[in-house]
């Protein structure tokens, strides 16, 4: 038998040896590692994600049910005094309370579309808001933009009634 096989013979057996005594030791740990960094990054952003979307829906529904009111109070006020513009008034409020929920939220630009219900601000109808709150996925460059969309669109309405007696 050549001297190479003798010595690669003995050479396996010493390294078989050592992995006999090692055993696995420091593999789970890697494992861990590995399989925390494969869901757990994922799993937090998505947590993070579903957060932010859920105060983007909580800031939406307040701003539409607040601007409903705020809208029929301006409105209703302006009605009152004659102003033939009562219904532009009335927007205007709601659009001053949108906007102040989408900066206390920290969302730019949200929408809103006020629309009424039979005769506009007479007693017994109502005023109809919608809002639309475009919130950002969180962590995302803005050079993605042209491939998927940053945003989510989240959407609320609300009604309020007009105060006073029908005739």
């Amino acid at each position: 038998m050549p001297s190479g096989a003798r010595t690669w013979g003995r050479w396996s057996a010493r390294v078989r040896h050592r992995w006999a005594l090692c055993g696995d030791d420091g593999g789970a740990i890697v494992e861990f590692l590995g399989i925390s960094v494969l869901v757990l990054i994922p799993l937090v952003y998505v947590v993070v994600t579903l957060a932010q979307v859920q105060a983007g829906v909580f800031a939406a529904e307040g701003a539409a049910r607040t601007a409903a009111r705020g809208a029929v109070t301006a409105g209703v006020q302006a009605h009152q005094d004659g102003d033939p513009r009562a219904m532009e008034a009335a927007s205007e409020r709601a659009w001053q309370v949108v906007s102040l929920a989408g900066e206390d939220a920290g969302i730019p630009d949200p929408s809103v579309a006020v629309a009424c219900e039979g005769d506009c601000l007479a007693p017994g109808s109502a005023i109809d808001v919608q809002v639309t709150m475009p919130v950002r996925m969180p962590g995302m460059p803005d050079l993605l933009a042209a491939v998927i969309p940053l945003t989510i669109d989240v959407t609320a309405q609300a009604s309020a009634p007009v105060p006073g007696e029908t005739s």
